[in-house]
């Protein structure tokens, strides 16, 4: 027979982050481009369109994020981003609520961490 595994809580899975992903979550990442735009096929895109990505990657916590463009005569357009927590174990966290207040729990967390160097 299984035995039950109780889900993490949200607080729980905060207070276990680590203080990089903590400043991430509550200032924002700090980008960096290591490398330039690339040429990719889009299946289902508009034909004859020109589409490229970006991977930027956080200087802190190490967090990619991929960026789709189309580009147009005098413009690109961003069609979406989306993040690989794949690359960066621990980062994501799971089961958050509508209403909880995660930013809140993440800078108590900071808070919690700043408070134990000052005790140490």
């Amino acid at each position: 027979m299984a035995t039950r595994v109780d889900p993490v809580s949200l607080s729980e899975q905060v207070h276990a982050l680590p203080l990089e992903y903590l400043r991430c979550r509550d200032l924002g990442h700090d980008w960096s481009v290591p490398k330039g735009f690339f040429k990719v096929e889009v299946e289902g895109g508009v034909r004859g369109a020109l589409y490229v990505e970006r991977e930027v990657h956080c200087r802190s916590c190490g967090l990619p994020r991929i960026e789709l463009f189309r580009i147009h005569p005098r413009w690109m357009e961003k069609l979406s981003s989306r993040y690989d927590y794949t690359q960066v174990p621990g980062y994501r966290l799971f089961g958050p609520q509508k209403g909880e207040h995660v930013q809140g729990m993440v800078q108590l967390a900071i808070y919690m961490h700043e408070m134990e160097k000052v005790n140490a």
